[in-house]
C-alpha cells in the first residue's frame, strides 16, 4: 500500500463472497501489481467440530477483528467489514486447537498472548480506519 500502482485486498470468501468477488475482479483488471490475502482455514487449524464449521469459524474471524475485509486501489482505502467487535475475539480463538492448545500448557502466558494480541487486532482495526 506504499506504492502508489499496487492493488491490494483482504479477503475471507465464506465471511463475504460479494466482497471476495469484487476484490478478485478489482485485481484482475488492475494495471499493475495486486496481491489479495485470503483467510481460509484448514484441517490444521483444529477447528472445534471439525471444518464442516469452516464458513462459521470463517464468519467469526471478521466478525471480531482477526481478519479486516478491506480493498486499496489508487490511494483509497475501503474497509469492507463493520466495526469489529473484539469481545468476541477469544471465541474465535478457543474455536481452534492451535490457539487455545496454550491454555492447557500455560494459562497464564495464554492470557497474557490474548490480551496482547486483541491490543494488536484493535491497533491494526484503527489504523486502517485512519486511513480511510
Amino acid at each position: 500500500m506504499c506504492y502508489d500502482n499496487v492493488y491490494v485486498a483482504s479477503i475471507c470468501l465464506k465471511a463475504n463472497p460479494t466482497q471476495a468477488i469484487k476484490a478478485l475482479i478489482e485485481a484482475e483488471s488492475h494495471e499493475g501489481p495486486s496481491i489479495v490475502i485470503a483467510y481460509a482455514p484448514c484441517v490444521e487449524h483444529g477447528i472445534s467440530g471439525g471444518l464442516s464449521n469452516s464458513i462459521d469459524e470463517e464468519k467469526l474471524s471478521v466478525l471480531c477483528g482477526y481478519n479486516i475485509l478491506m480493498r486499496y486501489n489508487n490511494k483509497q482505502l475501503q474497509i469492507d467489514s463493520k466495526e469489529p467487535d473484539f469481545d468476541k475475539y477469544e471465541d474465535f480463538l478457543n474455536n481452534e486447537v492451535r490457539y487455545n492448545s496454550l491454555k492447557l500448557k500455560d494459562a497464564q502466558k495464554a492470557e497474557e498472548l490474548l490480551n496482547e494480541q486483541i491490543e494488536n487486532a484493535k491497533a491494526r482495526y484503527n489504523y486502517f480506519k485512519n486511513l480511510t
